[in-house]
């Protein structure tokens, strides 16, 4: 068994994501990312927001990631909010979307080690 200095000392950037995540969550929003209780559009959008306010850029993913219709709510939202249609922005093609994905994901996976 890994001992905590270890963990700590292998995985930093997991850690310090973790301290922030569990500081900043409500029980509400924990127990929902847990799956304790159901996920709602409006919990989503709290626990991305609390996420992002403290930079914990891989759980904020793997929220948008595991609940994509609930992203899709909250971008058409807030596209409403600032009139904006799929029209003002300059489509990606397939490949440029997915190299995009790579790259994030390579990048993520570079602060791992």
């Amino acid at each position: 068994m890994i001992s905590p200095a270890e963990v700590m000392e292998k995985y930093p950037e997991e850690v310090d994501e973790f301290f922030k995540v569990t500081s900043a969550l409500s029980n509400e929003q924990a127990a929902a990312i847990d799956h304790v209780i159901p996920m709602t559009q409006e919990l989503f959008e709290s626990c991305l927001d609390k996420l992002m306010s403290v930079d914990a850029v891989r759980s904020s993913m793997k929220l948008m990631e595991e609940y994509p219709d609930f992203t899709d709510t909250m971008t058409q939202n807030i596209m409403d909010e600032l009139d904006l249609t799929e029209e003002d922005f300059v489509a990606l093609s397939p490949e440029e979307s997915k190299r995009g994905l790579e790259d994030l994901r390579r990048r993520m996976n570079a602060n791992k080690t």
